[in-house]
């Protein structure tokens, strides 16, 4: 990570439905099937419990100290705020490596899929495949000011001009990647991914990165609430 960083500027990066924008890419979505029908539901949750942690390790160590603490304060903040629209377990689930493994067409039936979804009672399950923390940079291009004519006892003096800005901006960025299942059809039904990001001010990195976490699990959440 560089050590010249400034400001904070939001980019949004995908955009779900006209209002309100979210950071969310959809990658399928079964015929039939929308996400708002997880509302009223019930639903069971898995996290992935390792992090891919690309970049910001340091202010992770830091923050979170391990990946267990990180992983059990995300699920129980996920789980708050998506009971308050559905029904929500973080039970454990015999076999559930099979479905995290399964790198299947939507429609594929797989045997051990199938068995681990009929030991679970909810009518869904979401499973959180992948967090990545990582980073991006942009840059402000330099501009031209024009320089000044003021008056002063000697006479006109000219001041200022000459280029001014140019900066390069890191911000943290945080990837989540799902999965939603239907359990009676034993069948994946959606998958996307959700996107945080925070700018670096001053090389406040535990500060972004609190804030990329926070704004991939805001994102996340208002995806079963809001999107169309």
């Amino acid at each position: 990570m560089k050590l010249w960083m400034l400001f904070t500027f939001p980019v949004l990066l995908f955009f779900v439905s006209c209002s309100p924008a979210l950071n969310i890419r959809s990658d399928y979505n079964a015929e039939g099937f929308n996400i708002n029908q997880l509302k009223g539901s019930s639903a069971r949750l898995y996290v992935n419990p390792t992090v891919e942690l690309l970049e910001f390790k340091i202010s992770f160590a830091s923050e979170y100290q391990t990946e267990t603490k990180f992983v059990s304060k995300f699920i129980n903040e996920i789980k708050d705020t998506l009971s308050k629209s559905m029904s929500i377990s973080t039970k454990g689930l015999d076999g559930v490596e099979e479905i995290f493994k399964a790198k299947l067409a939507p429609n594929h039936k797989n045997e051990k899929v199938k068995t681990s979804l009929e030991k679970v009672d909810e009518q869904f399950f979401i499973m959180i495949s992948k967090i990545v923390i990582s980073n991006s940079y942009s840059s402000s291009s330099p501009h031209y000011m024009p320089s000044t004519t003021v008056s002063t006892p000697s006479g006109p003096m000219t001041v200022g001009g000459g280029m001014s800005g140019g900066v390069q901006i890191e911000k943290c960025v945080v990837t989540i990647n799902a999965e939603v299942w239907s359990v009676k059809e034993k069948k994946k039904v959606s998958r996307f991914s959700a996107f945080g990001d925070k700018g670096v001010s001053f090389f406040m990195y535990g500060t972004a990165l609190k804030g990329a976490v926070d704004d991939a699990m805001t994102n996340f959440c208002s995806y079963f609430e809001v999107n169309k």
